[in-house]
């Protein structure tokens, strides 16, 4: 098991499963997927417009979604749902549930720049899930180290690698997409890496460690590590801008802790620079343009749910407009890349908050 003590969360009543919910962020998220084969209609968000940033519709999904995922054609939606054991399809055009595929313990998903598989990480049992998109046919199935509890694995933009980070056994394991063989492999500061993101050209991966107390940077052709950024605490999610190379990550924070908590929005850059917020952010999205941060604010509190996303400004580093009132617990936002819409997990709801994201005129 992980070493918690730096701040992981714990669910276990409402939750069949384990997971770190973020309680500062430094930004990575869900890294816009480039070299779509898909056909799309990209829309590049308006220079000098603000994002209406309106909920237009609440899918009822049941369950409880999580983990969310968009295909590059924006024309699809995937959600991992851990009680029911199953991922959701949801088609963004009608924004309804169009499928549900039976899948053993998901926990969180990524789906090709094609769009055409989908890769499930089972958080419980040490599997990755290689699924046909359309059809939710089991493709393949990995098997990761021992006692590894794989959680928020993500693809390169160029859709050739899949890495999952393996938790407590302090590995990396990488699928190439290609031939669908993998491996994993270490270095000298992974110790517990729990989330992955990478650079616009697929060259660099950032990968957030609990135990190391910041993020382990890696060549993805050589699988070699290049540095470690230092953070003074150990991040457990993160993203990249794929605009300007910005790396983002987040501060997990201590559920039973009864001092209150600084929560921190942290910038890897030139510098560490940080944002407190009000509340504890969980997993946030980056906009295809590198403009925008999406942060959905699953807690209030240590001890209350939240129910909002603020969208900051990747310059200023300051929230925009009002927060967005959506579901209870939004875990997870995605930003589809055509600029259009966001999507949020609402956990404790059984909902997907569905965000009109294009530009006032």
């Amino acid at each position: 098991m992980i070493n918690n003590n730096n701040g992981s969360i714990w669910f276990t009543l409402s939750r069949p499963f384990l997971f770190c919910a973020p309680a500062v962020f430094i930004g990575f998220c869900l890294i816009a997927q480039a070299g779509a084969q898909e056909d799309s209609d990209n829309i590049a968000t308006n220079a000098t417009g603000v994002p209406r940033n309106t909920v237009i519709k609440t899918i009822d999904v049941g369950g409880n979604p999580y983990s969310i995922a968009v295909s590059n054609s924006c024309k699809f939606v995937y959600a991992t749902d851990p009680r029911n054991q199953t991922i959701i399809k949801i088609s963004a055009k009608t924004k309804k549930v169009v499928k549900k595929f039976p899948v053993t313990n998901p926990y969180a998903v990524v789906v090709t720049p094609n769009g055409k598989q989908l890769f499930v990480t089972n958080y419980l049992q040490g599997f990755v899930y290689e699924l046909n998109a359309k059809t939710g046919k089991l493709i393949d199935t990995f098997t990761m180290p021992a006692n590894s509890q794989p959680r928020y694995l993500a693809i390169t933009p160029d859709g050739s690698q899949v890495w999952v980070p393996n938790g407590s056994s302090g590995k990396v394991y990488v699928i190439d997409t290609a031939d669908e063989g993998g491996g994993d492999f270490t270095s000298k500061d992974l110790r517990a890496p729990l989330g992955v993101a990478f650079s616009a050209d697929s060259s660099t991966a950032y990968v957030a460690d609990l135990n190391s107390s910041g993020v382990v940077v890696f060549d993805v052709a050589s699988k070699s590590e290049t540095g470690l950024v230092p953070l003074s605490y150990g991040p457990t999610w993160c993203a990249v801008n794929p605009a300007t190379g910005t790396a983002y990550a987040d501060r997990p924070y201590n559920v039973d802790s009864d001092i209150p908590a600084i929560f921190q929005f942290t910038v890897i850059s030139s510098g560490v620079q940080t944002v407190t917020t009000s509340q504890i952010p969980s997993n946030f999205a980056v906009t295809s343009d590198g403009k925008y941060l999406y942060v959905p604010f699953a807690h209030a509190s240590t001890t209350e749910t939240g129910n909002t996303v603020v969208m900051f400004d990747t310059t200023t580093l300051e929230a925009v407009g009002d927060p967005i009132t959506v579901g209870n617990e939004p875990e997870y936002v995605a930003v589809a890349r055509n600029g259009k819409r966001a999507y949020v997990s609402n956990f404790k709801d059984g909902t997907i908050s569905v965000i009109n994201t294009t530009p006032e005129p």
